[in-house]
């Protein structure tokens, strides 16, 4: 597959489009005339909803994850009462075409209602989606993401594997026979709930994707085992502990170091990155930037350029999220605050200080900032 390909989501029947740098929209979305007051609604936050509530004003402004919630679910039946992802589209139809925000609150009320009363007892979220607690964005988007994909599998579509798929090719020199070695993985991304979080790891971040692509060699790890577990692209890469051994690959035992080169083959239209709010002091200046570059990686330099979408962001005290997403003219971004649902970022909207690392937030100007820490970071590919 061509990775220039799916750079714009699928046109719906629908007309309505939302401008962007990177083309079409999905359907629905408003017009630039259109989102004065419209895209920057706020969702009702009561209990523990700060966190889920941010990571649905990301799903709703991204244009290819409103797309999989618009297409990804077909109607079966149950309705928004015991299906969460009837729920997830009611609630998102409601958030954009109707201007009553007392139904949108109802609505967003009804989703989180839906969701704790449809998770299965035996689910490992069963108990953080209940009562009166906070909770995790890569957990609540994890499990947004599972469901989608179970009904995929059922249905046999391939939606989110172009929306999330990284497919890359690793080429490797023994460094006893020196021979060439090649192999073709995808990253699993549309795996289910836990596994699926890979797509949000905090090693994704645009400093180390590409320095990811461009290292040439592995570092074995003193705990390694002869599975190929400790392999950095994913344990699916793993191989026989004999032809590990045999051949040099990460993973064995008897060499401690490998030329290697990676390509990627198949590239996401969606980059969706999450950082620990605690892991603040592990940052570096240009940690957080609005694009990533990855057409160094590329066999044939073909152009793969990500553009900063949206981001959550974490408040210590009160323990509270909000979301940062961009307008629809491409440019400026806001702020959505459930907490106070009026509320927009102070000064000019310009989201880059929060982007920032927390440590030098403090010479910033807007009161307030240096309090928060990135959460989640998300990332659409664009054209040229």
């Amino acid at each position: 597959m061509d990775i220039s390909a799916g750079t714009d989501a699928t046109q719906s029947k629908d007309t309505t489009t939302m401008p962007d740098d990177s083309g079409p929209a999905p359907s629905g979305l408003p017009t630039i005339i259109e989102e004065t007051k419209r895209w920057s609604r706020g969702l009702v936050n009561t209990r523990g909803y700060c966190y889920r509530n941010a990571v649905l004003q990301v799903l709703f402004n991204q244009p290819e994850l409103r797309e999989l919630i618009e297409n990804g679910h077909t109607d079966c039946g149950l309705g928004q009462y015991e299906c969460v992802l009837c729920a997830l589209q009611h609630l998102m139809n409601t958030y954009w075409s109707n201007s009553d925000d007392s139904l949108l609150r109802w609505d967003a009320l009804r989703f989180h209602d839906t969701l704790e009363a449809t998770v299965p007892a035996d689910h490992p979220l069963h108990r953080c989606f209940q009562g009166d607690k906070g909770g995790y964005s890569n957990r609540f988007l994890g499990y947004i993401l599972d469901q989608f994909q179970q009904e995929e599998e059922q249905k046999g579509r391939s939606m989110m594997k172009t929306l999330l798929n990284f497919r890359q090719e690793v080429v490797w020199t023994c460094n006893d026979c020196q021979r060439q070695f090649r192999h073709t993985e995808n990253w699993d991304e549309t795996a289910h709930y836990p596994n699926n979080l890979y797509i949000i790891e905090p090693w994704r971040t645009a400093e180390s994707l590409e320095a990811y692509f461009s290292d040439d060699s592995y570092q074995e790890e003193a705990t390694l085992t002869g599975d190929g577990s400790a392999f950095w692209t994913k344990p699916s890469m793993a191989r026989s502990r004999l032809e590990l051994k045999k051949h040099g690959r990460p993973g064995s035992r008897k060499h401690g170091r490998y030329t290697c080169r990676k390509y990627i083959i198949e590239a996401p239209q969606v980059l969706l990155i999450y950082w620990l709010a605690w892991d603040y002091k592990k940052d570096s200046a240009d940690r957080h930037a609005e694009t990533i570059d990855l057409r160094e990686s590329t066999k044939d330099g073909v152009h793969l350029l990500y553009k900063l979408q949206s981001v959550t962001a974490y408040l210590d005290v009160p323990a509270h999220e909000i979301a940062a997403v961009r307008q629809p003219d491409g440019k400026q971004f806001k702020t959505l605050n459930d907490l106070v649902v009026t509320q927009s970022w102070p000064g000019d909207g310009n989201v880059m200080e929060l982007l920032s690392p927390r440590v030098e937030m403090g010479s910033h100007g807007h009161p307030g900032v240096e309090d928060f820490h990135i959460d989640l970071l998300c990332y659409r590919k664009v054209s040229e």
